[in-house]
């Protein structure tokens, strides 16, 4: 081939080359999911502001099949439709399908099926199917399927769009929207956050079920491609698992639950008694149909508390869900055991088994309960005080078919009990070791109840009742007065505590006294307490005071008294003369932060470092511009261990040192 006919041909691979980049898609690595806040259970930001839902966990698990990364991007329905359009590898995480909103989405394979119905308030009657809503104010999702299905199938009608499911259940729940159409799992799922939801009611019959795909913009198949591919690799059971982990967030609340089991015992009672009418007109009626009657009834009586019931020989046939709460077993892990299995109990104190009501309760055939003192230990581990009773089942003939088992747990007023009782004990050591004088005085009656130590102070005769008349002689005249006084000023609505103190006149004793009164019982509780060595020593130590206080003040020598910040608190005026200044202002002066001299500040720190500082030298005063040779020994105050201030000595031995130089000068000369 020659040189001029090969030259068009590589031109030609050339072209070729530089095209096929642009002819080669690039692989998709990641994509964004969008979907509502609040569409609950499907997509919705919890308490963190993290995506959870059905449709998150669907394209986690679509990640993990395609190995292609996904970004949840969570905002209004509104606004997710208008990004899909906008931006490139952008996905509707999940919706319906519609002819109009074929103009500008590509759908991909089904996913999910979900049932949509009409929501109306209690009060509103009638309500059959979307023919009944004319005249209505309807709450719809802005944007939402049910929107663009009541604009196309009944124009008529009044639409009340909200950006998001939060702001509709908002009116919803401030009365100003009583008729709403949303999916069903997402309508009782907000219905159950508030009291307010139990006033709404929903039609049984859903108004359509739509299949939920995911969209993205129109005429980009590769994306829709890969979209099905991952859908496509999710298998049933997969599926279900998903839906199985989220069934719990849309169920009926507790109160409706038990209203309804309310209403159902009161028909089967109402039913047991026509039943128990009609029997003499009715001859034949089953054993079968007695048992699982009276057995029924008796479970239905006992729905607050945990029940276990067993047939003849303990073995469980039934258990309600406390009962499983408590015993860690499942009704079916549980069913066909032994009740000994289940429900094992030991005595708190000895830790030995206890005696298990159910066997006693079919060998007597009578009504019995626990001891006390009874704990259950769970299949898990964990102990609960409990009591409980335990019945015989009998048929209308009287012949046993069984025993139900009543327990509940009582954990929290045993530990009560036990704590209050601890307490009782320790006042009435602790009454007993101080010496107090304990007195509960009826007003109604003026008797007296009193504790031992009340008989032993004031010497009283236990033969004698106790009165308060009697009480009062032990008084002195005036202190008789004041305490009569006090309790006739006392309202009848009054209840209050007040002090007095007491002087018991032929027994030469002061007592100080807590007297309060309990309105609602008319008692005063008077609790007391032989003050007599305590005044004295008072008084002793009042004296001591005034005489270490002329001491201090009397000393030849500066002292002073300073907290851990170095600030002094107390000194001498002896102090203030070797300084110059008074002792007014070296109260509160700070020696730390404001003397000096560098030695002496040392000295101080040492004290309260240390323990002790010694400091010799000239010092001139910022207080009185006084120049003095002292000699100061400051040492630190403890309590406890801890140093919490210090004590300075300071001596003036100027008058010293002068004497000292002038011998040394004389000296010198000599």
């Amino acid at each position: 081939m020659s040189k001029k006919s090969s030259l068009p041909i590589l031109g030609y691979l050339l072209i070729i080359l530089l095209a096929l980049p642009s002819l080669v898609k690039a692989k998709v690595e990641k994509v964004v999911v969008l979907g509502g806040t609040s569409y609950a259970p499907f997509i919705f930001l919890d308490a963190k502001q993290q995506p959870q839902g059905i449709f998150v966990d669907f394209w986690k698990l679509w990640s993990q099949k395609t190995k292609v990364k996904v970004e949840f991007k969570l905002t209004t329905f509104k606004q997710a439709l208008e990004l899909v359009q906008k931006e490139e590898n952008h996905v509707l995480s999940g919706f319906f399908y519609s002819q109009e909103r074929e103009k500008y989405f590509d759908f991909s394979v089904p996913y999910l099926k979900i049932d949509t119905t009409i929501f109306f308030h209690k009060n509103i009657l009638g309500l059959k199917d979307l023919s009944s809503l004319a005249g209505f104010d309807i709450g719809v999702i802005k944007g939402d399927f049910a929107e663009e299905y009541l604009k196309n199938h009944f124009p008529s009608y009044n639409l009340e769009p909200f950006p998001t499911v939060k702001e509709l259940f908002r009116a919803v729940f401030e009365h100003k929207i009583k008729v709403f159409i949303l999916d069903k799992p997402t309508g009782l799922f907000f219905l159950s956050q508030k009291k307010e939801g139990e006033e709404f009611r929903y039609l049984t019959k859903p108004i359509y079920t739509q299949k939920v795909v995911a969209g993205v913009k129109k005429g980009n198949p590769e994306l829709l491609n890969l979209i099905n591919s991952g859908f496509s690799q999710i298998t049933d059971k997969e599926s279900k698992e998903i839906l199985k982990q989220w069934s719990g967030e849309y169920v009926l609340n507790k109160k409706k639950i038990y209203q309804f089991i309310l209403a159902l015992t009161v028909i089967i009672v109402l039913f047991l008694l026509w039943n128990f009418l009609l029997r003499f007109q009715v001859k034949k009626r089953t054993r079968e149909l007695a048992r699982l009657s009276s057995q029924f009834e008796t479970t239905l009586l006992s729905l607050g508390d945990a029940m276990i019931a067993t047939d003849l020989k303990g073995n469980i046939t039934l258990m309600n869900p406390v009962a499983e709460s408590l015993t860690g077993w499942s009704l079916e892990e549980a069913k066909g055991q032994k009740l000994t299995e289940v429900f094992k109990i030991v005595n708190a104190l000895t830790r030995k088994p206890a005696l298990n009501p159910v066997e006693k309760v079919l060998s007597t055939g009578k009504v019995c309960g626990l001891a006390n003192h009874t704990k259950l230990i769970s299949k898990t581990g964990q102990e609960y005080h409990i009591e409980d009773s335990a019945a015989p089942i009998i048929d209308q003939q009287g012949n046993p078919l069984g025993v139900v088992l009543i327990f509940r747990d009582i954990s929290k007023e045993y530990e009560l009990k036990e704590e209050l009782l601890s307490q009782q004990i320790l006042l009435e050591k602790a009454a007993s070791l101080a010496k107090l004088i304990v007195l509960e005085i009826d007003l109604k009656t003026e008797k007296v109840r009193a504790n031992q130590n009340a008989y032993s102070l004031l010497e009283l005769d236990r033969k004698e009742e106790l009165t308060l008349e009697y009480l009062l002689t032990l008084l002195t005249e005036q202190d008789k007065k004041l305490f009569r006084e006090k309790i006739n000023k006392l309202a009848p609505e009054d209840s209050s505590i007040f002090e007095l103190k007491l002087k018991i006149n032929k027994l030469n004793k002061v007592v100080l006294s807590f007297i309060e009164y309990q309105k609602e019982k008319k008692k005063l509780m008077v609790v007391a307490q032989d003050i007599t060595e305590i005044t004295e020593l008072k008084e002793k130590i009042l004296q001591s005071e005034e005489k270490y206080k002329a001491v201090f003040e009397q000393a030849p020598i500066g002292i002073m008294v300073y907290d851990k910040d170095s600030t002094i608190k107390e000194c001498n005026y002896f102090l203030a003369n070797i300084i110059g200044t008074t002792k007014e202002n070296l109260l509160g002066f700070n020696l730390i932060g404001r003397v000096i001299n560098i030695k002496l500040k040392k000295a101080i720190k040492d004290s309260l470092e240390k323990g002790i500082g010694f400091f010799e030298g000239s010092n001139t005063s910022i207080l009185g511009n006084k120049t003095a040779i002292v000699r100061a020994t400051f040492k630190a105050l403890k309590r406890d261990g801890e140093i919490i201030g210090g004590i300075g000595l300071v001596e003036d031995i100027t008058e010293i040192e002068q004497h000292k130089e002038a011998l040394f000068k004389k000296e010198k000369l000599e």
